[in-house]
């Protein structure tokens, strides 16, 4: 049902806003305006669950909530502009990870949406119990990487050149994440080998540029 797919893009607005008011308060958006929102969700959480008599309240708490996500998605559309500015030199990755924090899963169901999202390469694969799996990249220092493991074994990431180990290695726990400049892990590279050292077969997520 639509009335609750949106609540898992309610739920992840809040949970990203509320570490970031400092920041958020010179675009015009408050701590009023994200405790309003963080009302108006938990009364949408409340209503969709009870009995079809109550349609009328989930209808007003819908409304309020469609209303809160337009004042949101106007906040970060400006947000998305002002940005843009640090997609260059020493800022770049900062770019890159905020980017990153504007994707919302689709696995949300129908009604969830993206945000600014990122454009960067992703590469998945497996990887067998005590074995690696070879990834061909095009070396760039400033590119930005990266690393994931969506699970269920720790993984081990590695640039090679020409086939020989170049820079260190990256250990990465189930759901982990590592981001950093392609540069600043090694000074060259054709390939990111991703080692599983366990008797258990791996996953594992990259993102370039």
């Amino acid at each position: 049902m639509r009335d609750m797919y949106l609540l898992a893009p309610a739920d992840l607005t809040y949970e990203t806003a509320l570490p970031l008011m400092a920041s958020l308060a010179a675009y015009g958006y408050n701590a009023v305006d994200l405790a309003n929102f963080d009302t108006a969700r938990n009364a949408y959480r409340a209503v969709v669950t009870k009995p079809k008599e109550k349609i009328e309240d989930k209808m007003v708490a819908g409304r309020a909530v469609d209303l809160l996500f337009e004042k949101g998605d106007r906040e970060l559309s400006t947000l998305d502009v002002l940005m843009k500015n640090f997609n260059t030199g020493t800022t770049v990755l900062l770019y890159f990870e905020y980017q990153l924090a504007r994707k919302i899963d689709d696995a949300a169901g129908p009604g969830g949406g993206g945000g600014g999202g990122g454009t960067g390469t992703v590469l998945t694969g497996a990887v067998n119990a005590m074995s690696f799996a070879g990834v061909p990249v095009t070396y760039n220092a400033a590119t930005p990487v990266l690393l994931e493991n969506p699970g269920p074994t720790t993984l081990f990431y590695q640039l090679y050149f020409n086939g020989l180990s170049n820079g260190m290695q990256k250990l990465i726990n189930p759901a982990g994440s590592d981001t950093f400049l392609m540069g600043d892990w090694a000074a060259n590279g054709n390939e990111i080998r991703v080692f599983n050292n366990t008797p258990v077969a791996g996953t594992y997520k990259i993102t370039i540029g």
